[in-house]
């Protein structure tokens, strides 16, 4: 049956349905859209370190990222950090894979220096790498 009302007509029973159910539809696409934008964007703060090897002064982690594991690796990333120790890993919260030249905020990681594929020959260069950084800076000491 159609509705021979003009549009917004007080007496139709069906006046604005189509329009509500219109809105609505478009506001619950738009909620469902901002909850995957948020799903896709990894959580540096949800990590677990599954190993921690120091090497002279640098510090070699693999990291798993809890919500990151659609990311290479299931969400594992291999780190290398220069003069840093395990009583310091203790304090972070926050431990963000990507470079940055900002100073870190207070229990935030500082950026890495290098990041390797989380293989298990992505782990030896980073190992080989961290033992390179500590014998560069015994060499000018």
């Amino acid at each position: 049956m159609t509705c021979r009302h003009r549009p917004g007509d007080p007496s139709c029973s069906s006046s604005g349905r189509w329009d509500r159910d219109t809105e609505e539809i478009t506001r619950l696409k738009k909620q469902i859209d901002e909850q995957a934008a948020l799903l896709k964007q990894p959580d540096n703060t949800q990590f677990e370190i599954i190993d921690a090897i120091p090497v002279g002064t640098s510090l070699v982690l693999k990291v798993r990222y809890e919500n990151c594991a659609k990311c290479s690796y299931e969400g594992t990333k291999v780190l290398v950090y220069r003069e840093t120790s395990l009583r310091d890993v203790l304090k972070w919260k926050v431990i963000d894979p990507h470079f940055s030249d900002k100073k870190p905020l207070p229990r935030h990681a500082p950026s890495p220096a290098a990041r390797f594929p989380a293989s298990e020959q992505g782990f030896e260069h980073a190992l080989d790498f961290a033992k390179a950084l500590s014998d560069s800076k015994e060499k000018k000491k």
